[in-house]
């Protein structure tokens, strides 16, 4: 019986180093890198870059997801550049980097997941798409996250270009309430960028629901 084996696909030399280099210029020194061996389509790495006086907050980068296109993405999507993508979280400083308890090791567990499931579902992700859970990430009362341009940065550093020319774009996950996720979906995305302010792209779990600033009915997590 013959087994299918699907191509692992890598960065080439100049690009890995291309994009690792635009992950430390652009959130800081690397102070861990991890590095899942066993994984299909794609190298798995996650890239935590520590605290600093400029970025007071860890940040965790996948490293190996823009290697390959995304899968059916819309043409107009697709004439745009988009289709590669890397991804990322940030964390407070308390955060502890070795707990392997699910509380503090879900954003890892999480990236990885993400960084696969564009492959393994053959659809795509990006620039204000939002995912609901069923159950809330693990410590929080969380049950959704959204994907959007990176906080705490320049534009111009929301993309790093290949040596073919595309472009790998970075992907910020913001944890949302259930109910965020419902209003992003009922109204548009632009409605709860209004009420989402920079701050809230360091996760903290105790943090206000957005939806507190509008009628009653949206108030209930």
């Amino acid at each position: 019986m013959c087994f299918f084996k699907p191509k692992l696909h890598q960065y080439s030399k100049k690009d890995l180093y291309t994009v690792t280099n635009h992950i430390i210029k652009t959130f800081g020194l690397v102070e861990t890198k991890l590095r899942e061996t066993k994984s299909k389509h794609i190298e798995r790495t996650i890239l935590i870059s520590k605290p600093s006086e400029k970025r007071p907050f860890y940040t965790l980068t996948t490293l190996g997801m823009g290697a390959s296109p995304m899968k059916n993405l819309p043409p107009s999507v697709r004439k745009e550049g988009f289709g590669r993508a890397e991804l990322l979280i940030c964390l407070p400083s308390t955060w502890d980097s070795k707990d392997r308890d699910e509380k503090s090791f879900w954003p890892i567990a999480y990236l990885r997941a993400f960084m696969q499931y564009p492959f393994n579902q053959r659809t795509w992700l990006g620039y204000e798409h939002t995912i609901q859970f069923g159950g809330k990430l693990p410590g929080t009362a969380f049950k959704g996250l959204l994907f959007d341009y990176p906080y705490h940065i320049e534009k111009t550093d929301y993309k790093v270009q290949l040596e073919n020319g595309e472009y790998v774009w970075f992907y910020q996950m913001i944890p949302l309430y259930a109910n965020e996720a419902v209003y992003k979906n009922e109204e548009d995305y632009r409605a709860l960028k209004r009420l989402l302010e920079e701050k809230y792209g360091v996760v903290n779990p105790n943090r206000i629901n957005v939806l507190s600033k509008l009628k009653p009915t949206y108030r209930e997590e």
